[in-house]
């Protein structure tokens, strides 16, 4: 699968029309039917697009505005269907506003608010029945909801400055991993009083053993982006400012000693990723400015791919490895789609290897664009690849 991914190219024939001129600030794929597209925009619009099905002439099957009833007022930062069916989904803001939908009606049901920005949201649903949502809200704690009752369970207090990206573990549903301006890594037990367990420790070469550090930095600057592997045993993290990916075993805690280059500065407040697997080598998929790279995470070095297409810094990506595509969002008022380029051969075989999906296009409302604005530039076409 992952030589597929090796000959990613941007694909020019899929157009992905405008949920809103803004650009697309998060990107969500549902992980049940692996259909359901959510998508967040700059100025606060969402949308939900049905990416499989060639029946639907509309696949917007929903759009809720900004400022609307129950839309939001500032830029979507994170978007993220419930974990166990797609009838929910939460939305947060950098008013500091985090929003769950009731999917069908398109209504909010609950929302947490207060917050000084939300830099990022996470779900995790426990064995008990529990669905807590923890929240990166602008300061220096992580803040545990409980979606069901509605009531804010705890805070998550040690970092020291304000908590830029957080992921639950997919490998423990108590174990939440979070990254700060303060240049740190946490791991937490929400279930303990005394939550904290340790801090990654970018110096550690060594075994490690699993206790509270004090004073161990992960990176040189603001940790911006946390993501895992499917099996929860790599986990890596991102430092724009500084222009470091580094990647960490959580079996043992430790840093592997592997240097990227090639990485572009950024002021992104958050940095999203994927990592890929083919047979147990993993890689990563990382948006490098305007271009969309994949890295070899044992190997490092450079971009073993580089695709150009967007004319603006990626922003949100998502990346389904059984179709297999890609779909990013920036400020470029389109989303792009990515897969896999095979040379045109019988028209039987064209046929075979077209992803089921035509993806939207947009509702005329009046946030599109009018005939009297100039249109945006056509995406720049075609990948670079090593």
């Amino acid at each position: 699968m992952l030589q597929q991914f090796h000959a990613l190219d941007l694909d020019a024939d899929v157009s992905l029309p405008s949920l809103h001129r803004s650009g697309y600030s998060a990107l969500a794929l549902d992980a049940i039917e692996r259909r359901y597209l959510l998508a967040g925009t700059h100025s606060g619009h969402l949308g939900i697009y049905d990416v499989q099905s060639l029946a639907l002439p509309l696949p917007l099957l929903a759009q809720i505005r900004a400022r609307g009833e129950y839309g939001h007022q500032a830029l979507i930062n994170d978007v993220q269907w419930f974990p166990l069916d797609t009838g929910l989904f939460v939305s947060s803001d950098m008013r500091g506003l985090v929003k769950v939908w009731d999917t069908n009606r398109a209504v909010v049901v609950e929302q947490f608010a207060g917050f000084r920005h939300v830099f990022g949201h996470g779900i995790c649903v426990t064995p008990s029945g529990s669905c807590l949502v923890a929240i990166a809200g602008g300061d220096k704690h992580v803040h545990l909801c409980d979606i069901r009752s509605g009531a804010r369970t705890h805070s998550l207090a040690g970092h020291t400055r304000a908590v830029l990206a957080l992921q639950w573990s997919p490998a423990n549903e108590h174990l939440l991993v979070t990254g700060s301006r303060d240049n740190t890594i946490r791991l937490w037990d929400v279930r303990k009083a005394r939550a904290m367990l340790t801090q990654l420790d970018m110096g550690n070469d060594d075994q490690a053993s699993l206790h509270a550090r004090t004073s161990a930095p992960a990176h040189s600057g603001h940790v911006n982006g946390l993501t895992f592997s499917s099996d929860g045993q790599t986990l890596v993290s991102t430092c724009c400012v500084a222009r470091q990916i580094h990647t960490w075993d959580m079996r043992t805690l430790r840093r592997h000693l592997t240097v990227f280059s090639g990485i572009k500065p950024s002021q992104a407040h958050t940095r999203r990723m994927r990592i890929l697997e083919s047979a147990g080598r993993p890689y990563l998929l990382y948006p490098n400015a305007s271009d969309l790279v994949l890295y070899d995470l044992w190997d490092g070095g450079a971009p073993v791919r580089t695709m150009r297409g967007h004319y603006h810094p990626i922003s949100c990506l998502v990346a389904d490895e059984a179709a297999p595509y890609v779909i990013t969002g920036s400020g470029d008022p389109e989303l792009l789609t990515w897969r896999p380029y095979r040379p045109e051969g019988p028209a039987e075989a064209r046929d075979e290897f077209q992803l089921p999906h035509h993806l939207p296009i947009a509702l005329d409302d009046e946030d599109n664009w009018s005939e009297d604005e100039e249109p945006a530039p056509a995406p720049r076409a075609g990948g670079n690849g090593r």
